[in-house]
């Protein structure tokens, strides 16, 4: 558990914590549009731009969909402070999870296993914020200590209570903040990141290169990948 010097690979035991209601076990949904498209089990065929890290393509919603539901799932991950004191067996059960499921374009392990491991602790980033907000609006702590976020066991919600709380935690999140304050160019383009508009632009602009041979770009193509080479 955090701040307590437990073994941090201890799985967390239930005691009594609410529970989402009606919500049970998380369904996979990847596998269940596959089957529905299929007719049987069979991988979910999911596309990586050249040298992206994130999808891109028609099943892009169904692989951020199952980042979501396994990280939700998988509350043991959030003993640990950051991403980088997760164990690398952690790490391994992850990778199989999204194996099993999803055939990625780069037939190279080393290349899937950075692609999963990013888009879990990406979510894993989104789902503490959550919680921290969860967090704040029921301060002070003793009050925030009695209203654990739903799903979440009540040992587990205390130890997260008292790391944002510690003077470490607090170190942190103003540096944090500091940073963010800094960043001019945002992540993402309305409601489709930089990476899957980008990539989009590079369909059209071969689609039109393989129809007009010698057409230039244009100027929104080329305002896509100025603004994707800044970014990353």
């Amino acid at each position: 558990m955090e701040g307590d010097g437990s073994n941090s690979e201890t799985r967390p035991q239930p005691s009594g914590g609410p529970r989402r209601k009606g919500r049970g076990k998380a369904k996979n949904v990847a596998q269940q549009k596959a089957k529905g498209l299929y007719g049987k089990d069979v991988p979910v065929q999911v596309e990586f731009g050249t040298g992206y890290i994130k999808p891109v393509g028609k099943n892009n919603e169904l692989w951020t969909a199952e980042v979501g539901i396994h990280t939700r799932d998988k509350e043991a991950l959030l003993n640990f402070k950051t991403w980088r004191d997760i164990p690398e067996f952690e790490r391994q059960v992850c990778y199989g999870h999204f194996k099993e499921i999803f055939a990625m374009d780069a037939h190279a392990n080393e290349i899937d296993f950075k692609r999963v491991t990013n888009g879990v602790s990406e979510s894993l980033r989104k789902y503490r914020h959550r919680l921290k907000n969860h967090f704040d609006k029921y301060l002070p702590i003793e009050n925030a200590r009695l209203h654990p976020y739903v799903g979440i066991h009540t040992d587990l919600w205390k130890n997260l209570c008292d790391w944002w709380i510690s003077p470490e935690f607090q170190k942190i999140s103003q540096r944090n903040k500091a940073n963010r304050s800094k960043n001019e160019i945002p992540h993402v383009s309305r409601s489709m990141s930089f990476v899957r508009r980008y990539d989009a632009y590079e369909k059209e602009s071969q689609q039109r290169q393989r129809e007009e041979d010698g057409e230039v770009q244009s100027h929104w193509e080329g305002l896509a990948i100025r603004l994707y080479k800044e970014t990353f």
